[in-house]
């Protein structure tokens, strides 16, 4: 179905503004290529005004001999990345959903996006949505208040909230409505056609190509495909944007969006089918026992401070991808970090995992042994 918002009572003033804006959406990516990117003079961009680049001294210290130039830079990008990240963690700095994302997934590309033309991006994305929000905003004919009818009975459900708020909860409902139709329909804001962002089905778990777990794909690229963390790292970013209170939520190797309805009542948003499947579909499909469920590590929700340590983690996959290693510090000292303010996110807990395990694999080779008294006593492989 296609949604239809005519902006014919707008001046020509906003019409030349949005098509500034349109193009825009084409400059954010600059001089990627498949090959690691050795910037000239180390760290630039962003991340020039939030951590000094790391003295000369230090880096030749901190990396082994003979690792060139190119890859200590770009080791550096992600421990800048990591740094601020984690002080959003500590509630040092607030946390900043919009900028969570971009930071854990700039060092991938050598931070060759700005931050300043993202926010550009997503600024023609909610512009977009808020056209459609007003053109199917029907609050100001509906009465908010409880109804009540000629025998004096209401609905019990009606009293659960005050008027203001049910008229908020509206809002907030087809705030969310706006970004699912954005999201995975055909939307035509005069004179512009947006069409809709797919499922990366050839590669779900960004295996072939990381590429597609990221954001900064998603809205770079011609295909416009994302798995399952980019569509709904996207579909946050803007609910945080129009603040319609939608919440990340997670299952064994699967993230969706779970938001309110006008009633108050919660269902999930599941982007890579553009479906609203009820959480025993989703505990079904993704194998979650009810333990892992009332254990609180599965099916559960992220407040703003946890959803940055999905973010955390998606940097230490970036690291793992973009360098070839699976035991690496860097990616236990993210899981680690994650877990220390959020000891349920499974994420965090798997990430942990494979690196143990990526060690204690490389340490029975070593020994050519599998016995567990042989590799208990033995030091830690690094």
């Amino acid at each position: 179905m296609n949604n239809i918002v005519s902006m014919k009572n707008y001046t020509p003033v906003i019409f030349l503004f949005l098509l500034a804006l349109l193009s825009a959406c084409h400059t954010v990516k600059r001089g990627l290529s498949e090959d690691p990117v050795e910037p000239d003079t180390g760290p630039k961009g962003v991340f020039s005004e939030v951590l000094p680049a790391a003295p000369e001294d230090t880096v030749k210290e901190a990396y082994p001999q003979g690792m060139s130039a190119g890859t200590i830079s770009e080791k550096v990008m992600y421990e800048q990345a990591f740094e601020e990240l984690k002080r959003m963690l500590q509630g040092i700095k607030a946390p900043d959903f919009e900028r969570a994302v971009f930071i854990s997934e700039n060092p991938y590309y050598a931070t060759n996006y700005l931050y300043e033309d993202f926010q550009v991006n997503i600024d023609v994305h909610e512009y977009m949505i808020r056209q459609l929000m007003q053109a199917n905003n029907k609050s100001d004919s509906m009465d908010f208040d409880v109804a009540v009818n000629q025998y004096g009975r209401f609905n019990i459900d009606a009293i659960r909230f005050l008027p203001a708020e049910r008229k908020e909860l509206y809002r907030q409902a087809l705030a969310n409505w706006a970004i699912f139709t954005y999201i995975t329909d055909t939307i035509a804001v005069y004179p512009y056609d947006h069409f809709p962002y797919t499922y990366a089905t050839h590669d779900p778990f960004g295996i072939k190509d990381w590429q597609n777990s990221q954001v900064l794909h998603l809205l770079s690229s011609e295909d416009q495909k994302g798995n399952c963390f980019a569509l709904t790292a996207f579909f946050k970013i803007l609910s945080n944007r129009l603040k319609s209170d939608a919440r990340i939520c997670t299952a064994p190797q699967h993230i969706y969006i779970q938001h309110r309805d006008p009633k108050g009542d919660y269902y999930n948003v599941e982007l890579a089918t553009a479906g609203h499947p009820g959480d025993g579909t989703i505990q079904t499909l993704t194998y979650t026992t009810t333990e892992a469920i009332k254990n609180g590590i599965a099916l559960r929700s992220y407040d703003e401070r946890q959803s940055i340590g999905l973010c955390l983690v998606n940097l230490a996959k970036s690291y793992e991808h973009r360098f070839g290693v699976k035991n690496a510090d860097f990616i236990l000292q993210c899981a680690e970090l994650v877990l220390q303010y959020d000891t349920k996110n499974l994420s965090a807990l798997l990430l942990k995992q494979q690196v143990l395990d990526e060690r204690l694999r490389k340490e029975a080779l070593q020994l050519k042994s599998a016995d567990p008294v042989v590799l208990r006593v033995q030091p830690e492989a690094g």
